[in-house]
């Protein structure tokens, strides 16, 4: 393609060039200026592989693990060898969609202080992150998805006093890795591909499932306080630059990742869950057919929350 800049010998037309080129792709100047916006992904396919055994597990979550996998096979909720069979004839990606969705709508989010219920309890009393994701994989293994594939996932926070997380992981025959995530943690109502999942940053306390279990709880390095403002969180490198942004409206603000649903607070209910997965959707992707089901008012604030958060990123590079 040298033939075809043998004209812009002039610096004049350089520079009109160079010019286009940065109204053109203003993200990757601006990328290059501050260098690579985002850490480097510790939740990666290295995570199915190098297990070891559940009896080398000193944390004890291999041993939970195995303990409610064997009460689940003794007695598994109502209805649930029906929800089994609906998902056994599907292609394992639509299995993982059918499985995210089902659990998703079916429990709702509470926190009562019993850990690793199994999914009849969570069924009944209601549950948290990581009873969405054992519930999700024990689905999928009973309508036949491959077990060896399944990973639950305790993420590590990356602000000191920021909060613990567990989605579950699943890998098709093709080497794509999905995440399926609880509801009110969710940047799709959806699977997410891992490559696009925005929490791949932090260090993965265990990643285990029946067989064993895999780890790389190191700890990161570097300033990543633009990469955390940008996801809609506080930094542990410096003040909250995200709570003055919240609207007050309690859907709109979980969606847009300013807060959380508490403990002690009252849960979502079945509509609300289904309004803040509309919501998230519009907010990642605001396209008019996202938008179509909101009101004005949602739109507004969701596009002034991107629209500030964004304006402070760009203010944060420029310093």
């Amino acid at each position: 393609m040298q033939h075809r800049f043998t004209n812009l010998r002039h610096p004049g037309s350089l520079l009109l060039l160079l010019g286009c080129c940065f109204w053109l792709m203003p993200g990757a100047a601006l990328a290059n200026k501050g260098g690579s916006e985002e850490p480097p992904a510790r939740m990666t396919a290295e995570l199915f592989v190098g297990n070891r055994l559940p009896t080398q597990d000193s944390s004890g979550r291999s041993e939970r693990l195995l303990r409610l996998i064997q009460r689940h096979d003794q007695q598994p909720p109502p209805g649930w060898s029906e929800q089994v069979a609906r998902l056994r004839p599907l292609p394992p990606q639509e299995q993982l969609r059918a499985a995210h969705q089902f659990i998703n709508q079916r429990v709702r989010y509470l926190d009562h202080g019993n850990a690793w219920q199994t999914p009849r309890e969570a069924f009944a009393r209601g549950g948290v992150c990581v009873e969405f994701a054992v519930s999700k994989m024990l689905l999928l293994r009973d309508a036949g998805f491959n077990e060896a594939a399944l990973r639950v996932v305790t993420l590590r926070p990356l602000p000191p006093h920021g909060v613990y997380h567990v989605v579950l992981l699943a890998r098709l025959a093709d080497g794509t890795i999905y995440v399926l995530d609880s509801p009110e943690r969710a940047q799709s109502a959806d699977i997410v591909p891992l490559s696009a999942y925005r929490e791949r940053i932090r260090p993965v306390v265990w990643a285990g499932w029946r067989g064993g279990y895999s780890s790389n709880d190191l700890a990161q390095t570097g300033d990543f306080s633009a990469y955390l403002g940008r996801q809609g969180r506080s930094s542990a490198f410096g003040p909250d630059r995200t709570s003055r942004f919240a609207t007050g409206d309690r859907l709109v603000d979980i969606a847009a990742d300013l807060r959380l649903v508490r403990p002690g607070e009252k849960p979502l209910t079945a509509a609300e869950r289904h309004r803040l997965a509309q919501l998230r959707r519009y907010y990642h992707d605001p396209i008019p057919a996202n938008g179509a089901g909101l009101s004005a008012a949602e739109r507004q604030k969701l596009n002034g929350i991107r629209a500030r958060l964004d304006l402070d990123e760009w203010n944060l590079r420029a310093r």
